[in-house]
């Protein structure tokens, strides 16, 4: 495992880091997954084989440049965890690959290429159980004796898995990364041969061994992570969460439902309908002419393949039967009270926050709003609340479906706007 050394900054090194921080962002961006269950944002990804491929090239002062590089671009791009995140990754980075890039520049055989390979982990996953113990609780919002709790358990397995997979891998593709460079012309044909074996048998058996087990670990914690998932999402897709409309109920629909595509923890969710003339798969009721039930399937999936996870859901309607306009008016007339525009105000009396004006009724029916003072209370429920004294303001709603509308006293509401302090 040997090449000549070349100094950092001229141009030829500088295009070759910028090729090697792409390709490292590629492959972070197409191969992600988690590792522990309990902690979801600890994903593996296998960037860090790549920047020590360079930082052996080109030193640690290399290293470091790519990491830094392509953690900025995964900020920008494929990130959810904005600057905090950035800073981690440039830490775990930068522990892990400039440690084992300046002790392999000190000794560049295969044997100085293990042990700092082997330091770069132990100094990886030591750095970032501190830094975990620091940031993760002011983070993510949680206590620091449940963050102490997961250090062993979770973040230490989590940054040894890194290590030893990526350890595992950059022993096996760095000498063919650098053949194929010389072979493009990219890199120059060693002035000297190397004096030592960069591979052997053993070694290329013992790297593939540890690669399998962590395969398969990697599969069955994924797997469970994936039945996890799945079972939050389950748990969250209740009935209250498919009924549109709040005076629906599972033994009275009258308006569409809610079906969501998407999940908890970004499950997949697929519907069918055993009356889908009725209750169509994405929601939409059209309805019968006698009462109907109609059964709803939900399937919530996540990953792919044998590491793939699904559960199914139920849902039992009764939908309504179609009613004429004047009566379809006068039912969404019924529903709509003044409990239910206030939405967190404790009353009519005393409104200081937005009220919840819905534009759809019960069968159908279509609601628009007119405000005594729009400056006060807009059409939408937004409230401004006046300064000084209090506001008296009257909501008017207008229910209609068919060329037929209903307005009128019942449908008027008399509000007081609290003044700002």
């Amino acid at each position: 495992m040997q090449t000549n050394r070349k100094k950092l900054l001229t141009p030829r090194t500088m295009v070759i880091l910028a090729m090697i921080s792409t390709i490292a962002f590629i492959l972070t961006w197409l191969v992600r997954f988690p590792v522990v269950p309990a902690v979801g944002f600890l994903r593996y990804d296998p960037k860090d084989i790549i920047i020590v491929i360079g930082g052996f090239l080109f030193g640690p002062m290399a290293a470091f440049l790519v990491t830094v590089v392509v953690a900025l671009i995964q900020m920008f791009t494929i990130s959810a965890t904005g600057w905090i995140g950035f800073i981690m990754n440039v830490i775990s980075g930068t522990a892990f690959a400039v440690t084992a890039s300046y002790i392999y520049s000190r000794n560049r055989t295969l044997r100085g290429a293990i042990i700092g390979l082997v330091a770069g982990t132990i100094a990886m996953t030591g750095v970032m159980m501190v830094w975990n113990y620091l940031v993760t609780p002011w983070f993510m919002g949680v206590s620091r004796e449940m963050v102490v709790s997961l250090l062993v358990p979770a973040f230490m397995p989590f940054n040894l898995f890194n290590g030893i997979v990526n350890s595992s891998l950059t022993l096996l593709l760095y000498r063919p990364m650098v053949l194929g460079l010389q072979k493009a012309r990219v890199l120059p044909e060693p002035s000297t041969p190397a004096k030592t074996k960069t591979f052997n048998p053993a070694l290329i058996a013992v790297s593939v061994f540890v690669l399998l087990t962590a395969g398969i670990w990697s599969a069955v914690i994924t797997n469970s992570a994936n039945v996890d998932a799945v079972d939050g999402a389950i748990v969250r897709l209740t009935t209250e969460t498919v009924l549109h409309h709040p005076h629906d109920s599972p033994n009275s629909i009258s308006t569409n439902l809610n079906l969501p595509a998407v999940g908890r923890s970004s499950t997949d969710i697929s519907w069918e309908s055993s009356a889908p003339g009725i209750i169509a798969a994405n929601g939409v009721v059209n309805l019968p002419s006698v009462p109907t039930e109609v059964v709803l399937t939900a399937t919530v999936s996540t990953g792919w393949f044998i590491l793939s996870a699904s559960e199914v859901a139920e849902f039992t309607f009764l939908v309504s039967p179609e009613v004429s306009h004047e009566t379809a008016t006068e039912l969404a007339a019924q529903a709509l009270t003044l409990e239910s525009i206030l939405g967190r105000n404790e009353g009519a009396d005393a409104v200081t926050g937005d009220l919840v004006l819905p534009t759809e009724g019960r069968f159908g029916t279509a609601i628009t709003w007119a405000s005594s003072d729009s400056g006060i209370v807009g059409t939408g429920g937004t409230v401004y609340r006046p300064s000084p004294g209090n506001a008296e303001i009257t909501l008017y709603a207008t229910i209609s479906r068919g060329g037929h509308s209903l307005a009128g006293t019942a449908l008027t509401f008399n509000l007081t706007i609290v003044a700002v302090d």
